[in-house]
C-alpha cells in the first residue's frame, strides 16, 4: 500500500504543478520578436539526453525565421510536441522534425513524428484538459500537456491542430504572427508591386 501511496503522491505533485502552469496562462505573456533558431536550439539542448536514451532524431528545417510571442511559452510548447513525439513512438529510431514556413502574415510552424499516430476521431479531443488516450502505465504523463500547449499558444494569437495516421505519426500545426520586422518587410514589398 505504501508504494500505491507514493506514486500517487508523486503523481498528484505534478498534477498541481501542472495547474499552476495552467492558471498562469490565464495572465498576458509579453509578447516580442523571438527568433526559432534560438527556441530550437534551446529545446535540442535540453533534449539531448532524452534523444541519446531513445537513439532519436530531431531534424530542424527553416528554423531562420521571427514570430511574433513569448520564447519561454514557445520552448515548452515545442518542447512538449518533440518529447510526445519520441515518447509515442514505436519505431526503432523515433524522428520528429519541425519545419517553418511563411503563410501570409504568419509562420505555420510544423512538428511532424513518426509514432503511432492518433485515431481521427480523437483529433478533436487531444486538447481538452486530462484528455488521455491511453493508460498511465502504457505512457505517463498528466492528460494535460497538450491542453497547456493550446492555451499557450492562443495567449500568444496563435492557432494549433493537428493532422494524424494511426502507424504513421503526427503533425502538429503552430500558427504565429511573423515577427513586425518580417511583416513591415511583406508590406513593404506589396507596395512595390502594386
Amino acid at each position: 500500500h505504501l508504494g500505491f501511496l507514493i506514486h500517487a503522491a508523486g503523481r498528484l505533485d505534478k498534477l498541481v504543478d501542472v495547474m499552476v502552469q495552467y492558471t498562469l496562462l490565464s495572465q498576458p505573456p509579453q509578447l516580442r520578436d523571438i527568433r526559432l533558431e534560438t527556441v530550437t536550439a534551446s529545446i535540442r539542448e535540453s533534449l539531448t539526453p532524452l534523444l541519446s536514451e531513445l537513439r532519436g532524431e530531431l531534424v530542424v528545417r527553416n528554423a531562420a525565421s521571427t514570430v511574433h510571442g513569448n520564447e519561454t511559452l514557445m520552448i515548452q510548447v515545442l518542447q512538449n510536441l518533440v518529447v510526445n513525439g519520441l515518447r509515442y513512438n514505436k519505431s526503432p529510431v523515433p524522428r520528429v522534425e519541425i519545419a517553418a514556413r511563411k503563410e501570409d502574415d504568419n509562420y505555420v510552424i510544423e512538428v511532424r513524428d513518426n509514432g503511432i499516430g492518433i485515431a481521427p476521431e480523437f483529433l478533436s479531443e487531444i486538447f481538452k484538459p486530462l484528455m488521455r488516450l491511453h493508460s498511465h502505465k502504457e505512457y505517463p504523463g498528466s492528460g494535460l500537456g497538450l491542453t497547456l500547449a493550446r492555451k499557450a499558444i492562443v495567449v500568444q494569437n496563435g492557432e494549433i491542430w493537428c493532422e494524424s495516421t494511426v502507424g504513421r505519426g503526427s503533425t502538429f500545426f503552430v500558427r504565429l504572427p511573423a515577427g513586425v520586422r518580417a511583416r513591415r518587410r511583406a508590406s513593404e514589398c506589396s507596395h512595390v508591386r502594386n
